[in-house]
């Protein structure tokens, strides 16, 4: 085996909280910590300081990227070297990014004896080498790296606490493998390192790999492979004490020796824990003028499934977040006035209500509070009830009373103005425009599962209810979304004894097509 490269990355917190109590408010608070999200880039200030590393001040389009792969490292051993990385290999070529120890580091005295950042690529068979030492780090200590590679310019990208720290050339190839490594210097040396978070992605997405594929142990050596605290933290440990070199070998001149690796594998769809425990309509996501709907699956993990021109779900793209199961999720519209789809949350433990600005393709942004006391409260995003352009919410309180918050268009709502009563056993869901009047209308269903149509007004009120539909009792509906592109709102609806989801195609006079199904096992 060639020796191989190593990068880890970790995840960081990207998840909307929100909650309804007594009376809630909409102004921005603090916010505690948040479940963690699989992405490998979100910049960790404080992190990066605890290291003598630097960024140029800008960093690769990731969205360029081929292949992706990142963990978080916990690097201890003895001896004269050891190390634990991330890495790709196609076979002829690899690189790596990760930690080592070296009593002679390749960077000379100042990075001896100490823990630094360490990029390789390698080519044996023609000859290539390249070591190069970045920056000092930490022993000891959850170090996240990653490395991104890009066909277009044969780079390799490292990636400190999410933070570009700088690039190299490369030979290695789009179909390379990846993995995660530990590595000793000589006979006599251990190791013992913790990767963790690890995650695997392409194009700007990652995930969690699913499945360690092939595994390679120097004499001496042992990776386990273990799942994490969810489904969606896969981690490995290396451990050991080398005694497979021969007489003046070491890591380099006999890597197989060295190292104890294993490789990853596992598509973004892979990783979804049905049935899924809630879900919603949203009105693009990706911003290719189709609806979408997020879900969140019983592991309490986010994915987003694009509409299609068909009504299907498009294949779910990427988990968005994780942590989430006890959250409920919203999708309004473009709430902060920057033109891409953002999403809400409540969080039903603490009533909080925190809002995830979408950025139109990765993950979400790093949520803000926006309010508080929701715990009791059902919040509906209703699209814009006033018709001055901006989404707006509904909220029933717990006498079923309704209440309009007419949105700022920054992220934030002003002042509530009750709108109606008697809602207490009512569902109720925002809809979008269901008659073709360019105004938001709402959907209800009542505790007898008939489905009405309230169509919107333009300043907050509604008409007088028009039956839709009937028979709902025993499903789960969604709605406020033109899922197949026509111009027309769809809605979604769930039944819950059979787990199948239905699509109903919008009509734009307020009814719909016969249901469709689309899916299993939600």
């Amino acid at each position: 085996m060639k020796r191989s490269v190593i990068l880890s990355a970790v995840f960081c917190a990207t998840v909307l909280v929100a909650g309804l109590s007594g009376q809630p408010t909409a102004q921005a608070t603090p916010v505690g910590p948040m479940p963690s999200a699989t992405i490998a880039t979100r910049p960790d200030l404080s992190l990066f300081s605890t290291t003598t590393c630097s960024s140029p001040g800008w960093s690769p389009d990731l969205s360029m990227a081929d292949l992706i792969v990142g963990a978080v490292v916990n690097l201890t051993g003895s001896g004269s070297g050891y190390q634990g990385k991330v890495m790709m290999t196609d076979g002829p070529h690899a690189a790596s990014f990760g930690i080592q120890y070296d009593t002679k580091s390749f960077g000379g005295d100042a990075y001896s004896n100490q823990a630094v950042f360490l990029s390789e690529n390698v080519a044996p068979e023609t000859g290539y080498f390249t070591y190069q030492t970045w920056c000092i780090g930490q022993l000891g200590t959850d170090m996240p790296v990653m490395m991104a590679y890009f066909s277009s310019d044969q780079t390799v990208a490292f990636f400190v606490a999410g933070i570009y720290i700088g690039s190299q050339w490369t030979q290695l190839t789009a179909d390379a493998e990846r993995g995660v490594e530990g590595d000793v210097k000589h006979n006599g040396d251990s190791v013992n390192a913790t990767i963790s978070n690890i995650i695997i992605g392409s194009k700007g997405m990652t995930w969690v790999p699913t499945r360690f594929i092939e595994m390679h142990q120097g004499p001496g050596l042992s990776i386990s492979k273990a799942a994490g605290s969810t489904t969606y933290n896969l981690n490995a440990h290396v451990e050991g004490t080398a005694s497979g070199f021969g007489p003046r070998q070491d890591w380099d001149s006999n890597p197989e020796a060295a190292s104890a690796v294993v490789f990853l594998q596992g598509d973004p769809v892979d990783n979804a824990a049905l049935p899924m425990a809630q879900f919603t309509e949203s009105p693009d996501m990706t911003a290719d003028g189709r609806g979408d709907v997020l879900a969140v699956d019983s592991a309490g993990a986010l994915w987003m499934y694009p509409g299609t021109p068909t009504g299907a779900l498009g294949t779910p793209v990427f988990p968005l977040a994780s942590g989430f199961k006890n959250l409920d999720i919203f999708s309004p519209g473009d709430v902060d006035g920057d033109g891409k789809a953002d999403v809400l949350a409540i969080n039903r433990l603490t009533g909080n209500l925190l809002l995830y600005s979408g950025n139109g393709s990765a993950p979400l942004n790093l949520p803000r509070q926006i309010g508080n006391g929701w715990k009791n409260w059902r919040l509906i995003p209703a699209g814009d009830l006033t018709g001055d352009g901006k989404p707006d919410l509904l909220g029933i309180d717990t006498a079923g009373d309704l209440y309009v918050y007419p949105g700022k268009g920054n992220g934030l709502f002003a002042t509530k103005a009750k709108v109606g009563y008697g809602w207490s056993t009512w569902d109720l869901y925002a809809a979008g425009d269901l008659n073709g009047d360019g105004r938001a209308d709402i959907l209800g269903i009542d505790d007898l599962g008939n489905l009405f149509q309230y169509a919107g007004k333009g300043n907050g009120t509604f008409r007088m209810k028009v039956q839709a539909g009937n028979g709902w009792l025993g499903y789960t509906l969604v709605a406020g979304a033109d899922l197949d592109g026509d111009g027309l709102a769809d809605i979604i609806g769930r039944e819950n004894m059979s787990h199948t989801l239905y699509y109903y195609r919008g009509l734009g006079n307020g009814t719909f097509k016969k249901k469709v199904p689309i899916a299993t096992g939600w």
